[in-house]
């Protein structure tokens, strides 16, 4: 016997319905792929973000490898970019500055102080003889790291080459970060070089500059138009730096630091007369996983600042923070990360920090310098 199905009206509307369905899924699909396929500089960027093709383990992550493949053309070009840059700017003038790397280049602006050029002396000329303050620094050790100390700090800082005094890189993974008081969205950012920490960054540059110190200040938003990849994209340019001129031994991550729990929490000092954001330095580890085999390098700087600090300016520092993370620190015997300030701090107060911080560094670099015969 033959059994014929007879479908009602009812279920041939469903069944149509269920059809059409299925079309306006594909055709949405396909008009997605679509696009994707057409906008490819889009999708390497989104991959170039997401996935840290420098800052790799020990592991080895087959995904990176794949994706480092697709990816080598766009990284060649950032590459070359920065190259041009740091080759274009002249020579002669030893305070290199890269221009931010927006559709606009936007420049950042002086602001008037009558024309007085500001060196370390100028703020402050007096002769430290700096001795041993160990006892007297505050350290917060996040690791399971026994760690001498007193040896580290008397031991001498491997950053100078051929007797030269170190090249200065400033640069700012987290450029956007800004403070209270400046037009910002809710997590304290925004993208105008001379509102954000790039400005602090830039006074810092200019005193070290006029001061006879050849420094290089990237101005570039790393973390900009997105947050995720930004160590990354950060370490790719300190080794290009790195690659162009070896003599960059210092490179000094300028941040601003975030309480979560309190966005007016404010670390503030009176120096002089000046209200001015105290600053945290971290020192990264390898307790993370990641390779940093001269991490003590690194914290040998850090303690020897704190050390100086103590004599001339001991308000100026908060505690120094030792971390299981590397922060892109394994590129230089001198890498460090400076938070400047908090939220709740602002611009002028974490600018004028730096005058300070700029004479405790003058005087660490210039007491370990076998070329200083002052």
């Amino acid at each position: 016997m033959v059994r014929i199905a007879v479908l009602s009206m009812k279920d041939i509307i469903n069944k149509l319905i269920i059809i059409i369905g299925v079309i306006i899924v594909c055709i949405m699909l396909f008009s997605v792929c679509t696009r994707l396929m057409l906008n490819v500089n889009l999708v390497k960027r989104h991959i170039e973000y997401s996935i840290p093709i420098y800052n790799k383990s020990n592991g080895i992550n087959i995904i990176q490898e794949i994706f480092k493949g697709i990816l080598s053309q766009e990284i060649g070009f950032v590459s070359k970019k920065n190259s041009e840059l740091i080759s274009s700017s002249s020579t002669d003038n030893k305070f290199i500055t890269q221009i931010n790397d927006k559709d606009v280049e936007e420049v950042i602006q002086n602001e008037d102080v009558g024309n007085k050029i500001i060196t370390v002396d100028s703020i402050n000329n007096k002769q430290y003889k700096i001795g041993n303050n160990i006892e007297y620094i505050d350290i917060k050790n996040g690791t399971k790291l026994d760690i001498d100390y007193n040896k580290l700090l008397n031991q001498k800082l491997n950053i100078f080459k051929n007797n030269k005094l170190p090249t200065i890189l400033i640069i700012h993974t987290h450029g956007s970060e800004t403070y209270k008081g400046v037009e910002h969205t809710d997590y304290f950012r925004n993208e105008d070089i001379n509102l954000n920490v790039v400005k602090v960054g830039h006074e810092l540059a200019s005193i070290l500059s006029n001061s006879g110190y050849e420094v290089i200040h990237d101005t570039r938003l790393y973390d900009y138009p997105t947050y995720s990849g930004s160590y990354t994209r950060t370490l790719s340019s300190i080794q290009e730096y790195i690659k162009q001129n070896d003599n960059t031994q210092i490179v000094l991550d300028i941040h601003r630091d975030a309480i979560a729990s309190d966005e007016n929490f404010a670390p503030t000092a009176n120096i002089d007369g000046n209200e001015v954001s105290k600053i945290m330095i971290i020192s990264g580890t390898n307790q993370g996983g990641l390779q940093h085999p001269n991490w003590e390098e690194n914290l040998k700087l850090a303690l020897q600042l704190y050390n100086t600090a103590y004599e001339i300016y001991p308000e100026l520092f908060r505690n120094l923070n030792i971390t299981k993370s590397r922060y892109n620190q394994h590129a230089t015997n001198g890498s460090l990360i400076l938070e400047v300030g908090a939220t709740g701090n602002t611009l002028d107060q974490s600018i004028m920090s730096m005058r300070y911080f700029a004479k405790i560094l003058d005087e660490t670099l210039k007491k370990n310098w076998g070329g200083y015969n002052e």
